[in-house]
């Protein structure tokens, strides 16, 4: 269950660092401002595969809010020499043309530890 919250296009899209919140990446996904695979989705629970690659629509990239974004993942890689903008291992961001790629399921040890996972499941069993 963990692994399908973690690959949640939200998720991912908060997780790449595309998004400063959570609710942001979900408005983000609802207004459309990706494709996944080249392909519009609006979905924010929209189950995401490994392989998949997300992209931000070109006219998308005009926007104030990716401008600014663009000028902080220069500076990040400036200042950081492996040159992850992600803290999780199992996506790859490009930072230059703004596209995450899914490069592998995550793992157990990757879930974020502040959830309460007994909390997540009483929610879904009801």
């Amino acid at each position: 269950m963990f692994r399908m919250l973690e690959m949640r296009f939200d998720n991912v899209i908060f997780k790449s660092n595309f998004a400063r919140t959570i609710m942001q990446a979900r408005q983000f996904a609802n207004h459309a401002h990706f494709l996944v695979n080249g392909k519009k989705v609006n979905i924010p629970s929209y189950q995401l595969k490994i392989g998949d690659i997300i992209e931000i629509k070109e006219k998308m990239k005009e926007s104030p809010f990716y401008k600014n974004l663009i000028e902080e993942f220069k500076e990040y890689e400036s200042k950081n020499t492996n040159g992850m903008i992600s803290s999780v291992k199992w996506i790859d961001v490009d930072a230059k043309s703004l596209k995450v790629a899914v490069k592998e399921a995550p793992t157990f040890a990757d879930f974020d530890a502040s959830m309460d996972i007994k909390k997540i499941v009483e929610f879904y069993s009801k």
